[in-house]
């Protein structure tokens, strides 16, 4: 059974011979005591590079440890390299299709903005498109995936693909005389970053794809600038999809320019005559005539110079990096080689620098004047705390910074506490952060032990939210606040920072509860009440609650202790079914037994839902003669009898007990 994923169980093989026997390569990865590897699951062959997958991780972390010598030919072997999270290939696009399109495609898939999430890369034939994304993929891909099979592209079934991370760069604004045994021992130096380098092939114009063992070497490698015999060297990731053609293409177009081929025979074409000779007419005596017009017509053809095209020449130079091309706009650069060559066309893509011109060494002259400019940003990283760093970061500060910074020109960015500043020179970077540290004021505002806890309130958080460009946080000693804001500003913060401190903060709260706990608030916590003399306390409206007004500091205790008072107040609710209690508790002699034992025990009896009330007819047996469905006997006048039945009845009563349920309520 296998153990592990895929990719822990994969290596590639590298430097193949091409008369190594797939079998015997097979055999001797296979074997644990010549190259430390067990069961092989498959062996894919391509080229002079080959796929081995093992049956579990620990054989190909075994096997990748060791060197490996093969019929005296030495084996490179690393691990399968990543997918980079970084990037997506769209693959299957329509030739025509504008890239404008593809553009609002991946923006409706993706649901990110092409101006700020990603860029978008066309190969040369146009039917594949790599999307570089400014941050890793949040979106499952799966998903992504399926989401882009069901929605065609201009008519086109479109696939979405994973990207393998590159081990290899391009290598531009290469002199002449550099070769590739120069560019190997460059790159596997501890000046450009110390890595194993494969491979080195020279390209046309100038440029060079160099290989590497390891592919977290090409992220190292681009990490550094690179000078080499006197040339500032440009350099990108490579991608054999974006890269190859166009490298073909270079090359051929080298070797076909100047010369036209007819069989065997080349002829050379004049700039200035359309054909390359007059042809030359031979006949028999008996068609003197005939051969003699074909020729002069020939003649006058031939004399007749067609309207010559003139070539345009184009070239685009690539620029991967956000903040790079970012400072290519902020500069004047571009618009300075288009005045200076009113005949050539200098714009800046979304991907990068598009010159166009008649003359293909003029072309050349500007593509190595932006290639210069790239190549000499210059990058100085500074370290802040964390509170100068976050108010950096912030977009309005960043965009007031970047307005002044435009003139240098120059640009910065934020990452944890380091701040990286980005010039077209060492100059100009030293100018830059001076600038960026003048304009940066720093201040403090003493505060009172006792009122720091102010700085952790809303209002406080509300009054920094309404001071222009200012940041501030409690000193890490105490008894002070740290403030940042931009030059100029330092009084007018610092003076609404004061009146805030020193103006007493008001605040109201509102305790809801149950009527009877206010009730029973009153009564048993009256002097408790009474001493809470910095606030002002209301009953609300509604007998529900309790106000609480005043500083915001006492406020906020005296609700914190009333509400633990709340919290430890236990309610009942009885309910009363039998006849007569709710009379007799409504009046005065039920009334004076609860308040005996609300003085007693400490309650309050709520008997605001108790309901009882008298009978509307004094004459109760003249209530009941009505009442009497079957009245079969005489009815006699009632007022001498009630008379007797109220003299026989202790205390009697005019009025009788409803017979309806009561509530009352007890708070302990």
């Amino acid at each position: 059974m296998a153990e592990g994923s895929l990719e822990e169980r994969s290596l590639e093989i590298l430097d193949i011979p091409d008369d190594l026997d797939d079998d015997l390569l097979s055999l001797y990865f296979d074997n644990k005591r010549r190259s430390g590897g067990g069961n092989v699951v498959s062996l894919e062959k391509h080229g002079n590079h080959a796929l081995v997958v093992f049956e579990d991780a620990e054989t190909t972390a075994r096997v990748v440890s060791k060197s490996h010598v093969l019929q005296n030919n030495t084996l490179t072997v690393r691990r399968k390299p990543p997918k980079d999270p970084g990037k997506l290939l769209l693959k299957g696009l329509n030739p025509h299709t504008s890239l404008d399109h593809v553009e609002l495609y991946v923006e409706n898939v993706t649901g990110m903005c092409c101006e700020t999430d990603f860029i978008l890369y066309l190969s040369p034939n146009k039917d594949l498109v790599l999307v570089h994304l400014n941050q890793p993929l949040d979106k499952d891909f799966q998903m992504l995936k399926d989401e882009v099979s069901k929605k065609p592209l201009n008519g086109a079934k479109v696939t979405l693909e994973q990207v393998e991370s590159t081990d290899s760069i391009l290598v531009a604004n290469l002199s002449p005389a550099l070769t590739e045994d120069v560019l190997e021992l460059y790159f596997g130096s501890s000046r450009a970053g110390g890595a194993d380098v494969l491979a080195v092939c020279m390209l046309a114009d100038g440029r060079a794809k160099v290989s590497f063992k390891d592919v977290k070497s090409v992220g190292d490698v681009l990490q550094k600038s690179h000078h080499l015999e006197g040339t500032d060297l440009v350099v990108e990731p490579y991608f054999d999809f974006l890269h190859a053609l166009e490298d073909q293409s270079s090359v051929s177009a080298q070797d076909e320019q100047g010369t036209l081929t007819d069989g065997n025979q080349p002829q050379t074409v004049s700039p200035q005559s359309p054909t390359a000779s007059v042809p030359v007419v031979s006949a028999s005596l008996g068609h003197k005539a005939a051969l003699t017009d074909n020729a002069t017509n020939l003649a006058t053809t031939a004399s007749v110079p067609e309207p010559s095209v003139q070539k345009e020449h184009v070239s685009f130079i690539s620029v991967l990096d956000a903040t790079k091309h970012h400072l290519l706009s902020l500069s004047s650069l571009l618009e300075n080689l288009k005045k200076d060559h009113p005949k050539f066309d200098v714009s800046l893509a979304k991907d990068g620098v598009q010159i166009k011109g008649p003359d293909q060494s003029e072309v050349e002259r500007l593509k190595n004047e932006v290639l210069k400019f790239l190549t000499g940003v210059v990058v100085d990283h500074l370290t802040y705390d964390k509170l100068k760093a976050e108010f950096l970061g912030r977009e309005d500060v960043k965009k007031r910074l970047n307005l002044s910074l435009k003139s240098v020109p120059s640009t910065y960015s934020v990452s944890g506490c380091t701040v990286s500043v980005m010039s077209p020179s060492r100059s100009a970077v030293r100018q830059a952060r001076d600038l960026i540290e003048s304009q940066i004021s720093e201040f403090t505002v003493p505060i009172a032990k006792e009122c720091e806890s102010v700085l952790f309130s809303t209002e406080w958080s509300d009054i920094l939210a309404s001071l222009d460009f200012c940041s501030a946080k409690l000193s890490d000693a105490g008894g002070a606040i740290t403030a940042l804001t931009l030059t100029g500003m330092e009084k007018d913060n610092e003076e609404k920072m004061v009146v805030f401190l020193s103006t007493p903060l008001q605040r109201e709260t509102v305790l809801s509860m149950e009527p009877g706990m206010l009730k029973f608030l009153q009564l048993h916590h009256q002097g408790l009440l009474a001493d809470m003399g910095e606030v002002i306390l209301f009953p609300l409206e509604t007998g529900d609650g309790l106000s609480i007004q005043g500083e915001w500091r006492v406020c906020q205790s005296a609700a914190e202790l009333l509400s633990a008072i709340i919290g430890s107040i236990f309610t009942k609710t009885i309910v009363v079914t039998q006849p007569g209690i709710s009379r007799f508790l409504m009046e005065e002699e039920g009334v004076s037994i609860l308040g005996e034992m609300t003085a007693k025990f400490e309650v309050y009896i709520d008997m605001a839902r108790v309901h009882w009330e008298p009978l509307e007819d004094d004459d109760i047996l003249e209530l009941a003669w009505k009442m009497t469905t079957c009245q079969n006997f005489q009815r006699s006048s009632s007022a001498n009898s009630i008379q007797e039945f109220t003299a026989g009845v202790p205390n009697g009563r005019n009025s009788t007990d409803a017979r309806t349920s009561g509530h009352y309520r007890s708070f302990p």
